[in-house]
């Protein structure tokens, strides 16, 4: 397209020209950055970082070195009572917790005290208790045992002579002469015989005998005890009769009484 000039001077066209420009092409191996553009970079980066780091951790740059000295003792000394007041509730715990053990100790102690005196006094009261049980039972076997020896008696049988040698005799079925204090005193010690507190329980009759010679102790000897208990019997006789003493004049004298005991 072409244009005129109205402009009196001159009569001009101008005839407008294209314009080109010139155009690169992409070249993927000649964008590709550097290795020492990447490493400045990085280490650039690198740099900035420390000093920031130290800015931060340093606190204001100018600040004086006598407050970071005395905030440096500051902390020290407050950690160090810390410390202290830490070390001192430990020691306050510790006693503590041995003075509760001691005192749990004499609790303990106190305790185990109580329950022994408690035992004991249980102990001193079943004893006493026993014992109270036992006299009761020895008292009423007592009494029923006065009132058994109190309804028993003893029949008296016959009395006889059965031996007097070298005494002088008499005439007739009966030779040999009779020492009534002798009778009086077997009889009385044969009655006692329900009253002796080893008299045997059961009834019964027998034959108790007592041997006199010169110069030897006089003996009492049991014959046809039957159902009696013998010993028992000897052991209520044997004293009160041995020590009988006679008047007849005899090498060797034995008297015998029958006696029942009901």
């Amino acid at each position: 397209m072409t244009r005129r000039s109205t402009s009196s001077a001159c009569l001009c066209y101008y005839v407008p020209v294209p314009r080109s420009f010139p155009v690169r092409t992409p070249d993927p191996a000649a964008d590709r950055p550097r290795g020492w553009t990447v490493g400045a970079v990085a280490l650039g980066g690198l740099v900035i970082g420390v000093v920031l780091a130290r800015a931060t951790l340093e606190g204001p740059v100018g600040e004086p070195e006598e407050e970071t000295v005395a905030g440096t003792e500051a902390e020290a000394e407050t950690g160090t009572e810390a410390g202290a007041e830490t070390v001192t509730e430990t020691v306050t715990v510790t006693e503590a917790g041995a003075e509760t053990e001691a005192v749990t100790e004499a609790v303990t102690e106190a305790v185990t005290e109580a329950e022994a005196v408690t035992e004991a006094e249980a102990v001193t009261e079943v004893v006493a208790e026993a014992v109270t049980e036992a006299e009761a039972e020895t008292v009423a076997g007592a009494e029923a045992g006065a009132a058994l020896r109190a309804s028993r008696a003893v029949r008296l049988g016959r009395v006889a002579y059965l031996r007097c040698d070298g005494a002088e005799q008499a005439d007739g079925p009966f030779p040999c002469p009779r020492d009534r204090a002798l009778e009086a005193a077997a009889i009385a010690a044969l009655e006692a015989l329900p009253a002796c507190p080893n008299a045997p329980p059961e009834s019964g009759e027998a034959d108790v005998r007592v041997h006199f010679a010169p110069g030897r102790p006089t003996e009492v000897r049991l014959r046809g005890a039957g159902d009696l208990d013998g010993p028992r019997v000897l052991a209520c006789l044997r004293d009160p009769l041995s020590r009988l003493t006679t008047t007849i004049a005899a090498e060797q004298l034995v008297v015998s009484f029958r006696f029942t005991l009901e």
